[in-house]
């Protein structure tokens, strides 16, 4: 299976520092250092256009596939020259290579990644068969992503400088992110297309978003973004090593906005709030407290003095009642927020999670070997260790599918997510025939999600499936 990092691959800036060891670029921009007088080369070379029109300076890589690893790698990278040619020279080495090349550029709306062959998945690109001495030649025409573009003020309205903005893709992956300029002018290039919130991020301020639907190869104006100054809390956190101690920030619906971790004197700081009620809560111990705070001001909640936590501890079963090994155990405090995990040892048993007082929700589970969540409440005093807790879990069910698209092709390299109210989320990949097998799920309701993790690729899709203990689901899918 073909692996690839699946970071955002249309910033030709940061790919330009992936320069790789052993490739010389020939007549392009730039150098790399030369292969071996004795090295057995072959000349990757073509040409990049957009539009059917050259690129000049666009970004180009070539990759290997490296079958022990079972992943792409990039062994060289270069550049375009004026009229759009590329010329790279590689290692073909004593054995076998398998190559394809990347790459992007391109103005005023830049290019998504693209793959020889036309594609933005590099598990879809054309391969390159090579052997010494040869030559093969591969043209790319780049696929045009879209641009967004507008302005931030803050709440007087005057222009931001410097201000950073974000656009993301809301139904597949993609997102770009820039800064503005002296006049609090911004133009993002890259998207994908598609329907996309801009926002303002801040560590010290609250930012308006907005949306719009991008468009492929055209630039769609955002309008105004505002943003003004955010609300700060403020506190001390009192215990033998406060450092170590993550404290969450809770709405006043229970969820998470922000996390934290003291300095070593306690202190801890969470900035660019809306103005509300909030409860601080330390991670896992059921100590909180509550603090409300203005528009655009300060407030404290004090000092929080956290006692020397107790060991919870106890054995995982299985559904008849034997020990069960390597299974994967979580500690929850009444907020949610987690106390600690843990790993069954060889005879079930689990230990070192750190509570105080209060009630907790321990669960336990071993999907890959078809056991199910089991869960077990617990209320801890505080002043002493909490042993000999039993969660047992339970006969999971299986769902499993083939994920194609729009001509019925397989789909490889999808990422298949299902997720429910009462259960962990599991995740897997879509293997070289789209597809995919997901154990060990609680009975119910379930959520599938499948998302492609390439800039423009496939749309996101989501499905409903109902699980039935010691029963496979089918649940299939066509992505567009």
């Amino acid at each position: 299976m073909k692996v690839r990092d699946l970071s955002v691959r249309h910033q030709a800036t940061a790919t330009a520092a992936a320069v790789a060891v052993g490739a010389l670029v020939l007549g392009l921009s730039g150098t790399a250092p030369a292969l071996a007088a004795d090295t057995p080369t072959v000349t990757v070379s073509g040409t990049i256009t957009m539009h059917g029109s050259p690129v000049p300076g666009a970004d180009v890589e070539v990759m290997d596939w490296y079958t022990d690893d079972d992943v792409w790698e990039t062994v060289a990278h270069g550049s375009a020259d004026a009229d759009g040619h590329y010329a790279i020279e590689v290692d073909s080495g004593a054995y076998p290579h398998t190559y394809t090349v990347g790459a992007t550029g391109g103005t005023p709306e830049s290019s998504l990644w693209t793959f020889y062959g036309g594609t933005v998945r590099d598990w879809d690109a054309r391969l390159l068969k090579v052997t010494p001495g040869s030559a093969v030649t591969a043209d790319v025409e780049l696929i045009a992503g879209a641009s967004v573009a507008g302005t931030v003020v803050d709440d007087h309205g005057k222009p931001v400088k410097g201000a950073n903005v974000v656009a993301s893709n809301l139904d597949r992956v993609g997102e770009v992110a820039g800064t503005t300029d002296a006049t609090g002018a911004y133009e993002l290039d890259g998207l994908p297309a598609g329907p996309v919130v801009v926002s303002a991020p801040g560590a010290q301020t609250v930012t308006s978003t907005r949306t719009v639907t991008a468009v492929q190869g055209s630039t769609v104006q955002v309008g105004r973004i505002s943003i003004h100054q955010g609300s700060t809390i403020t506190g001390r956190i009192k215990a033998t090593r406060p450092y170590d101690q993550k404290v969450v920030l809770l709405d006043t619906k229970w969820r998470q906005v922000r996390t934290g971790t003291p300095d070593r004197s306690g202190n801890v700081r969470f900035t660019g709030l809306p103005h509300g009620a909030y409860r601080v809560v330390l991670s896992g111990t059921n100590v909180s407290k509550r603090v409300v705070v203005s528009a655009s001001s300060t407030a404290s909640f004090g000092t929080i003095e956290r006692a020397n936590r107790k060991k919870l501890s106890g054995t995982v079963r299985t559904p008849s009642g034997k020990p069960l090994a390597h299974a994967d155990v979580a500690v929850t405090d009444a907020y949610g927020t987690r106390s600690g995990t843990a790993t069954t040892d060889s005879k079930g048993r689990f230990s070192v999670i750190w509570v105080l007082g209060g009630t907790y929700t321990v669960t336990a589970s071993r999907p890959s070997a078809g056991y199910a969540t089991g869960t077990k409440t617990v209320k801890a005093t505080g002043h002493q260790d909490v042993t000999g807790v039993v969660v047992s879990t339970h006969t999971g069910g299986t769902v499993s599918g083939v994920v194609k698209n729009a001509h019925g092709e397989p789909v490889e390299g999808v990422y298949v997510r299902a997720a429910s109210a009462t259960d962990r989320t599991l995740q897997v990949q879509t293997d070289d025939h789209g597809r995919w097998t997901l154990t060990g799920l609680g009975k119910g309701k379930w959520t599938v999600g499948f998302e492609d993790w390439y800039p423009g690729g496939y749309r996101n899709a989501s499905r409903s499936a109902t699980v039935t203990a010691g029963k496979t689901t089918t649940l299939s899918v066509t992505l567009h």
